[in-house]
């Protein structure tokens, strides 16, 4: 399942970003560790062992830390021992979902636009209690392609937002996030089905094991297929 790893470096791609022998760096100035680190993008790529360096020069020149977002079946025993014995050590498992079929779940509710604007995103930026200052954020998504930025309830604040972003391959759905007090009204429900009735299929998505709306995904036809860490460089 490696073409799910694919559809989300393609969609949450930062514009630095620097592809070398099978790995692609990002930085995206702090926002977010995926748009942050180094992943494989290739199924024949330099080795672990060989691609520190890299990506170690690559972080230092923009003073970030050096770190790899790395899908555990795509790791090597050899890799993994290598990567302890370095203090390399993987953090926070994310689960990788995928969803093969489209779905037939128009909702007039849900509102679609083909870009991410100031609204929207200060919405976004409310509800999911981001870190980074809004300015960061804001220019990110900016640059991304195959905008799809959806929301329910009032368009000057509404309730819950998220993206899909349509990529080549398939599309990507995240930073899906729902005004803490409203939370169990259904409404991401809405939402998620409504893009995959919209975009094409496969859908794929990132989620931590612990998040309840596992469960939400799951009943849309999303399955995980495997997972992920990040390792940072000690």
């Amino acid at each position: 399942m490696f073409r799910a790893d694919e559809i989300g470096a393609l969609a949450w791609r930062p514009e630095d970003s620097v592809e070398r022998d099978g790995w692609l760096f990002r930085s995206a100035h702090g926002f977010t560790r995926r748009a942050n680190s180094a992943t494989p993008v290739a199924t024949a790529r330099m080795p672990i062992v060989d691609a520190v360096d890299w990506v170690a020069d690559e972080a230092r020149s923009r003073g970030q830390i050096a770190r790899f977002q790395l899908s555990d079946h795509l790791l090597h025993d050899a890799e993994r021992r290598w990567l302890t014995e370095m203090g390399i050590g993987g953090i926070d498992s994310t689960l990788v979902m995928v969803a093969r079929q489209a779905l037939d779940r128009f909702d007039p509710a849900v509102d679609v636009a083909d870009r991410v604007d100031a609204p929207w995103h200060n919405r976004w930026h409310d509800v999911s209690g981001a870190s980074v200052a809004p300015q960061i954020s804001a220019g990110f998504m900016a640059g991304l392609g195959g905008v799809k930025a959806a929301s329910v309830g009032p368009i000057d604040r509404p309730s819950c937002v998220g993206l899909g972003l349509e990529t080549e391959l398939g599309s990507y759905l995240c930073a899906i996030a729902t005004d803490p007090s409203l939370r169990g009204r259904g409404m991401a429900t809405r939402l998620v089905a409504h893009l995959m009735t919209i975009m094409p299929a496969p859908f794929v998505l990132n989620v931590v094991p612990s998040n309840p709306a596992v469960r939400i995904y799951e009943r849309l036809g999303f399955s995980a297929v495997h997972s992920y860490r990040y390792h940072e460089l000690g």
